[in-house]
């Protein structure tokens, strides 16, 4: 599972581009639970990191995955 660090929209201007890191455990658990609570297979988990942790934000469907897949390259 790999991810894209991008800033919040309410501090910048929306951008489909961002920082690739490799999700931690705790983190896909989490995305995991969203996709699965919906009953979601494949599922985009959009979320931020708050002061107690992360929280689920938006679970697309059809997710764009853009910028994401050089996480898995580098590996």
């Amino acid at each position: 599972m790999s991810g894209l660090l991008k800033p919040s929209t309410l501090d910048h201007e929306h951008t489909t581009e961002g920082e690739p890191f490799a999700v931690d455990g705790d983190l896909a658990a989490l995305a995991r639970h969203a996709a699965a609570g919906l009953g979601m297979h494949l599922a985009g988990v959009d979320g931020v990191i708050g002061p107690r942790g992360p929280v689920v934000v938006d679970v697309n469907a059809f997710p764009g995955f853009r910028g994401v897949w050089t996480v898995r390259r580098r590996r």
